[in-house]
């Protein structure tokens, strides 16, 4: 069809040369469009109708080109080998939790997931590398009742505390021998409340070391049936506490019923000003208010306040880290409890530097 025309312009001697240059452009191009582009943006679209479709064929296929295949492969494995690589296959690869992450942010960016998808499968990675120690209730916040308690007591407790399970010790907090909980009290007849102890009420109690990982905590308390479990050291002293509650909300974030006290964690004062508990984890600080804390041999916000003064503080010390002014505002005893954290730039900063 291009031969007449295509002689007409370079000649009779050049002709079949340049129209068979020019038919395996257009047909290249057409097996681009054609059988490249188009069925993919058609997989796209509608994947289950597709995948369903060509499922027969493609296995028919497969089976057919085996041979072939194996052949092909195993003659590009020799090779590669030839120059001292070894071969990997790619069904093989299992991606690694830092592939998946970066798969999670990338497919965020681009608008594939929202934002809600992002935050649950970023917080479901991070809680796969977290240790109990990351998450418990430490010692110093648990509340507990003595295996002399009585219902009355318990019921006392929850009320006061807004909590339902607490554990029950011998003689402090290393020695726990139970779990009680609030909704045995309704197991109890009234008249009886004030004289049984909960001792005769409270459940098993599971300890578990501070190092093991959540996955496997999840796994044991789903196990055993056990709400809430003791974090011990490696001298067996309780160091907090983790409920099922806890492991929760490290995937799906702050969980909060009719019957919590409105969160005391952190809050904006203004912009780029915010007051967070010494308690928190840095992650939750992150969460909060954006401040990234450092690695170290801490596990709060308190705990990296206090490395970084080297001493035991005073309401209304400051120091600043990485742009950001940290306050102290409130002691509890020797305890950091609650911090005044100041972003770079924000007003209060410029109103600072002004003055």
């Amino acid at each position: 069809m291009f031969e007449n025309p295509i002689g007409n312009i370079v000649g009779e001697s050049a002709k079949e040369s340049v129209a068979l240059a020019i038919a395996i452009i257009i047909a290249t191009f057409a097996a681009m469009i054609l059988g490249e582009l188009v069925p993919k943006n058609i997989a796209i679209a509608k994947p289950e109708v597709t995948a369903k479709t060509l499922a027969g064929p493609f296995r028919f296929y497969s089976f057919i080109a085996k041979p072939v295949i194996t052949l092909s492969d195993r003659t590009a494995n020799r090779l590669t080998r030839r120059l001292g690589v070894e071969p990997a296959q790619e069904l093989e690869r299992v991606p690694n939790l830092d592939d998946l992450g970066s798969m999670i942010r990338t497919s965020g960016e681009v608008g594939t997931l929202g934002f809600r998808e992002v935050d649950l499968l970023t917080r479901s990675l991070r809680f796969t590398k977290k240790t109990a120690s990351e998450v418990m209730v430490p010692r110093l916040a648990i509340h507990f009742l003595s295996r002399s308690a009585t219902i009355t007591d318990l019921v006392e407790i929850s009320s006061a505390t807004g909590l339902s399970r607490f554990p029950v010790v011998d003689s402090d907090l290393d020695s726990v021998v139970g779990i009680a909980h609030v909704k045995s009290a309704l197991l109890v007849p009234p008249e009886q409340r004030k004289t049984q102890s909960v001792e005769t009420t409270m459940g098993d109690v599971l300890a578990i070391p501070e190092s093991k990982d959540l996955l496997s905590v999840m796994a044991d308390m789903r196990r055993r049936r056990i709400p809430l479990v003791v974090v011990v050291d490696e001298y067996g002293g309780t160091e907090g506490i983790v409920s099922i509650e806890d492991l929760l909300e490290e995937i799906v974030g702050e969980i909060e019923d009719e019957y919590d006290a409105v969160s005391e964690n952190g809050s904006q004062e203004s912009e780029g000003v915010f007051t967070i508990s010494g308690n928190l984890h840095p992650h939750e600080v992150v969460d909060i208010c954006g401040f990234e804390i450092q690695e170290g041999r801490y596990e709060t916000l308190a705990g990296f306040a206090l490395e970084k003064l080297q001493r035991i503080p005073s309401p209304g010390e400051m120091f600043r880290y990485q742009g950001w002014k940290l306050e102290i505002l409130q002691m509890d005893n020797l305890r950091i409890a609650r911090l005044r954290l100041t972003a770079p730039f924000s007003g209060s900063s410029n109103n600072e530097q002004s003055k």
